[in-house]
């Protein structure tokens, strides 16, 4: 199946796209896309985990638990990964 993949900040800087498109195996959760994406960019489960800002991960616009998600990914689904901004 394919799964569109928006990405942000430190994210796009490593995959060099602000969007991507991955073929995954049919029932992946979000935690399987994001092996995928470190596979094809080195670091992406690093920054995910703290190596930068922190971020939300949205499947078509809806927040899921990260990095415990199991939510399983539809064919045509949209995950962004998105860094949460502070300040005051």
């Amino acid at each position: 199946m394919r799964v569109r993949v928006r990405l942000f900040a430190a994210l796009c800087d490593l995959a060099g796209a602000h969007e991507v498109e991955v073929e995954a195996p049919e029932g992946a959760t979000v935690n399987r896309l994001v092996d995928l994406l470190d596979a094809k960019f080195g670091g992406f489960r690093a920054e995910l985990a703290g190596g930068g800002p922190a971020y939300v991960v949205l499947v078509n616009g809806r927040a899921v638990g990260w990095p415990e998600s199991d939510a399983e990914l539809r064919d045509g689904d949209t995950v962004a990964f998105v860094p949460l901004i502070e300040g005051g």
